[in-house]
């Protein structure tokens, strides 16, 4: 004949009592034939990652970091630069970054010198850079540029934006 449940319990504390309990409840519900397992993954922040490629006109330096000012993919006689502004997040790695601006016939117009970033290898939870080129110089070469943002020798972004010529300014 089975006992009573009180006097199985008798002499355990009323916590692993509850325990017991909740463990058979748990059991019934599921079976007795039945169980779960399952994994803790702890999920890890993915490195080096780009959070913003921006063409623009100007740069807000007045902060802790860099900001584009005027995002924009036209240019004309109204703009100083053409800027080409990049930040990364969770850099753990040192890295190098690389800007190549190509003409609207696909001929490299200026490539930039190699920028090393996080040279001693810490944590840094956001950077941000740009390279640049100035209208005046590119005034006379009208159409679609390209400028392509290369990390550590790989091509991680590309944009196009439009140069006008002065004369479309003049005729508006």
């Amino acid at each position: 004949m089975a006992k009573p449940l009180k006097t199985i319990f008798s002499g355990i504390s009323s916590s692993v009592r509850k325990i017991f309990l909740i463990s058979l409840a748990a059991a019934c519900c599921f079976g007795m034939t039945r169980c779960i397992s399952f994994n803790i993954n702890v999920l890890v922040s993915p490195e080096n990652v780009i959070s913003e490629v921006t063409i623009c006109e100007g740069i807000d330096d007045s902060g802790e970091l860099l900001k584009p000012l005027e995002i924009t993919s036209e240019f004309d006689s109204g703009a100083e630069n053409i800027i080409c502004f990049i930040g990364l997040v969770n850099v753990t790695q040192q890295i190098r970054l690389k800007w190549k601006w190509y003409m609207s016939e696909h001929e490299l117009y200026r490539e930039s010198p190699e920028v090393t970033v996080n040279e001693d290898e810490e944590y840094l939870e956001h950077i941000t850079a740009y390279d640049k080129i100035t209208y005046d110089s590119i005034k006379d070469m009208p159409g679609e540029w390209l400028v392509v943002v290369l990390m550590n020798n790989e091509l991680i972004a590309r944009r196009f934006f439009l140069v006008k010529s002065p004369i479309d300014k003049i005729n508006r």
